[in-house]
């Protein structure tokens, strides 16, 4: 492949792949390597939905969860095909193979989904983060999680 500047962000690389030019920036493989190396550190994954709070609650959260776990957000496509080509390698475990199945099947990494990875019991993380759980006034626009009578 070659190298070439766009807009001064990130150095693209381009691939040749059956006819067809693949662009992954630097910032992708960078996020591919890290989802891949937290996957391997640490023994449990959990899906969070992060509907309707507040940036100030992820960071008091994230702060708690030092030591214990580290959620990452955003990139669902691309977190989808990292998860897809871990499945897919030779050398792919059968848990890789699973959690794919299960994260496709389930459409576990959709809409505003955060990854929580964790050693730790899934009842300890679960009451760490039911502890930041607040009730917080309805917003112009937003649709209420409960009905409303």
């Amino acid at each position: 492949g070659y190298q070439r500047r766009v807009r001064g962000l990130c150095t693209l690389l381009t691939q040749h792949m059956s006819r067809r030019t693949i662009i992954v920036s630097e910032e992708k493989k960078e996020y591919e390597v890290k989802i891949n190396t937290l996957m391997d550190q640490y023994a449990r994954v959990m899906f969070v939905t992060i509907e309707n709070v507040r940036s100030q609650q992820i960071h008091n959260i994230r702060r708690e969860l030092r030591g214990k776990g580290v959620l990452v957000m955003g990139k669902k496509t691309l977190q989808r095909k990292i998860v897809e080509n871990r499945a897919n390698r030779a050398d792919a475990s059968e848990n890789d193979k699973a959690f794919h199945e299960k994260t496709s099947k389930m459409e576990l990494l959709r809409y505003n989904t955060g990854l929580l990875f964790t050693n730790e019991d899934a009842a300890t993380i679960c009451d760490m983060l039911e502890k930041h759980r607040i009730q917080a006034p309805a917003r112009v626009g937003s649709i209420a999680p409960v009905d409303v009578i």
